[in-house]
């Protein structure tokens, strides 16, 4: 049979060092990653809808088979017609 050691063995608890999480924290973090969220899709669409327009300015104008008229004034919304 083992035999247990003659010195005690002693467990020294101390406080934590780090600090308490408070229900501001909470709130601040949240914020951060709302508003973290919100700039990226922002520049996300930003970044979409510019590719698109320089998509349209680039690609020329090829109107589908069988359709008549003439793009846009067709619908009656260019700058000549108001």
């Amino acid at each position: 049979m083992l035999s247990q050691p003659v010195t005690p063995f002693i467990v020294e608890l101390t406080r934590s060092a780090s600090r308490e999480t408070t229900v501001l924290d909470v709130l601040v973090g949240v914020f951060v990653v709302v508003v973290g969220l919100v700039a990226l899709i922002l520049a996300g669409g930003c970044l979409v809808a510019g590719g698109l327009v320089i998509w349209r300015k680039l690609r020329p104008y090829v109107p589908a088979s069988g359709a008549t008229g003439d793009g846009p004034t067709r619908l009656g919304i260019d700058a000549s017609s108001r």
